[in-house]
């Protein structure tokens, strides 16, 4: 095996694990440490991008779904109808979703989620 493969295989690991370094338990507790915020909140859409950067593979496709779900929210914008808000959040799937992400931050990182947070906030239902 010459210098180039080796260093080139060397190379591949080392891409591998920084690729890796950010999908942990560490990495997500740290990012979670600083709270979850409901789908509809303000930077909910950059504040579950990061946990889902950082989530590790047991919860990464949740924190996703979350962070997709919040995109679409505020594409919306603030006007808009809260059925329509509702149609999107208040679901099966992104409950569960939710939920794996909350076990997760309470369990796995050993975080408190208040009992209250709720998927959506700040929107008037009326």
């Amino acid at each position: 095996m010459g210098r180039t493969s080796l260093d080139a295989g060397m190379l591949a690991v080392a891409l591998v694990v920084a690729a890796c370094a950010g999908h942990s338990q560490a990495s997500f507790c740290e990012v979670a440490a600083d709270g979850l915020t409901p789908l509809d909140g303000d930077g909910a859409t950059e504040r579950w991008r990061a946990l889902e950067e950082a989530a590790p593979p047991e919860v990464e496709s949740a924190a996703q779904l979350l962070r997709v779900v919040a995109d679409q929210i505020e594409r919306l914008g603030p006007d808009a109808e809260f059925s329509v808000v509702a149609a999107l959040a208040v679901t099966a799937r992104v409950a569960t979703a939710h939920r794996t992400v909350v076990d997760e931050v309470e369990g796995g990182c050993g975080l408190p989620v208040p009992d209250a947070l709720e998927l959506l906030a700040g929107r008037d239902p009326t």
